[in-house]
């Protein structure tokens, strides 16, 4: 099976991959499923319930990601007003 994530920002790969690929390296070996990027999105293959895992685990990790970018901006912002 696989599967088709879209990313938005090219930060929010490098956000997911980690260092030397670490973060995604782990979560292959968890789900057993192999994942690549491609400029817009990720893809995931394998098993089709441990590409469901994986991709559920790449949906929340990227929620994260997002969250802290939005974070990180705001707080550079709010910094910026004061």
């Amino acid at each position: 099976m696989e599967r088709n994530i879209n990313i938005e920002r090219i930060e929010q790969i490098a956000g997911l991959f980690g260092n030397f690929d670490e973060n995604i390296k782990h979560l292959e070996a968890k789900y057993q499923v192999l994942v690549t990027s491609h400029s817009d999105r990720i893809t995931v293959k394998g098993e089709p319930l441990n590409v469901q895992n994986a991709v559920r685990a790449i949906d929340c990790l990227l929620k994260i990601i997002i969250f802290f970018q939005f974070y990180s901006f705001f707080c550079k912002t709010l910094h910026a007003t004061n």
